[in-house]
Order: C-alpha cells, then structure tokens, then sequence
C-alpha cells in the first residue's frame, strides 16, 4: 500500500482537485490510502465525505508547520511507501502506477523521486526535470528533489525546525532526502509525473523570500560537509548575481525578493 500524507490549512478547492485525482487513479484503491492532517479553522470534514470510494485517514489538528503535520501523518499511515502530495498539486492517472512499476523494476530500490510535469503542454515546471533516469547522489539530488515527487519505503521523519510554518521555512524536503542518501539507493524516474501550478520570482512576497531563504542556509548548516559548503557559497553567488542584474534593469520589485532571499539565507546559516 503506498500511504500519502498531506495537510492544508482551509485550502479547500485545491483539496477537492487533489482528491479527484486521487479518484482517477489507474490502481486499485485498496492500494493506496490519504493521510488527511486537517488543519483549518472549519472543516474538511464535507469535502471528505464526498468522496466514500477512497481510503481517506481525517485527522484534525491544530495549526502547525508543514513538517510536524507530515510527521503526524507518517505516524498514522499504514502503507510500506510513503508520498508528500501538497494540497494544491494533482496526480495524473498514471502517477502511483508509475511508482509502484519502479520499485517493482527496482527490488534494492528504497526510495524513488518523480519530475513536476505538464504532461498537455509537454512541459517541466519549476525545474529543467532530466528525460533519462538517474541514480540519486548527494551531488545531483538538490537540483532533482521536491517534496511532492518523493516516494520511499522507510518510514523516516522530517526534521520539524524546517519548512513553512517554522523558524526556517523552506527545504525540509532536501534534507529529508539527504540524510537518506548516506545509506539508501535512489533513484530519478521521469516516468513519475505530478502536477503543481507554477509561480514566479514576482509571486512572492518579502516575507516568503526570506522564511525560504532561511530554509536554505539552514539546512546547510546543520548538515555542513565540504561539498554542501560549496554549494551554499555557490547558489548564494547566483542569486547576488541576479540581484545585481535586476538593480541594472531598475527592476526594483524583483531586487527586494532577491535581497530577502539572500538576507535570509545568509542569516539561517550563521543562527546557532
């Protein structure tokens, strides 16, 4: 059984769309169950009920950061393989086919990461998603990890200091998945599709450019190695550089979320 743990705080259309895709899955639904962490101010509870024909675990709780929610659900869920699908993301009907085929065509294989995908309009979102699949290592698996695209089979834990909601709000799903690449294969399959709406730098705000960047340089921090300090010096570079390309353009409103980007993720990593 493959157990997707999901929570949304009164996001309630983007839970029913989430849901329907649930519904047009290829496999079996006793293959596969949700794992509900409700935490709006009313209740998921109509929305729920009107889909009898899949295995929806409800569990009501408090409002907490996106990571205490999931660690929530994980301990709740009953399944061998474990998905994180955000409650405004969709699954294709072929998804959790797809990912049942690679740890089937895998036996040794722990844990599986799918691409963000516009299968109509033949496009990756957010990411330049590579065609051919890959093996995961601690070099390749920042550029190639989302939360929403990650299926394993051991039922580990995020690390609750990170990701929206907490002090440092962003990359509990890299973290998650690095700290498995010291002892487990992984594996990058193109044949895993799943949909997000996509947003861009002029979507954010000041203050989600901030938590993210704080996200970043935190999980640096507490997982330093020679090769994650090159990399933290090395994206902080990036985004300087189109900071200095957006003040040359006059663009004042991307300069300010690149500047809080870069403010916070300079400031996570040296918080103790």
């Amino acid at each position: 059984m493959i157990s997707l743990i999901c929570t949304s705080f009164n996001r309630f259309n983007d839970v029913e769309i989430l849901l329907s895709s649930l519904r047009c899955q290829s496999v079996s639904k006793d293959e596969f169950e949700l794992v509900f962490v409700d935490q709006s101010e009313g209740a998921f509870s109509e929305i729920i009920n009107s889909f009898p024909d899949l295995n929806i675990v409800h569990i009501k709780f408090h409002r907490c950061g996106l990571s205490k929610a999931r660690n929530i659900g994980i301990l709740k869920s009953k399944g061998n393989i474990l998905g994180f699908p955000d409650d405004d993301c969709k699954y294709y009907s072929h998804t959790l086919q797809s990912v049942l085929d690679s740890f089937k065509d895998e036996p040794n294989l722990n844990t599986v990461i799918g691409r963000i995908y516009d299968i109509n309009k033949e496009k990756n979102i957010f990411k330049n998603w590579p065609d051919r699949a890959k093996k995961i290592s601690k070099f390749n698996f920042y550029s190639l990890c989302s939360s929403i695209t990650i299926f394993t089979k051991n039922k580990s834990f995020f690390n609750e200091d990170l990701g929206a909601g907490s002090n440092f709000g962003s990359c509990e799903d890299v973290d998650f998945l690095y700290r498995k690449i010291l002892n487990e294969n992984i594996s990058y399959s193109p044949k895993i599709n799943v949909w997000h709406p996509e947003f861009t730098l002029l979507d954010m705000t000041k203050n989600k450019s901030l938590n993210y960047g704080l996200g970043f340089g935190r999980f640096h921090k507490i997982n330093i190695s020679f090769y994650l300090f090159i990399h933290f010096l090395l994206g902080n570079t990036y985004i300087f550089l189109r900071l200095l390309i957006t003040l040359l353009k006059l663009d004042i409103s991307s300069s300010k979320i690149l500047y809080y980007s870069l403010k916070g993720r300079v400031s996570g990593f040296v918080t103790r």
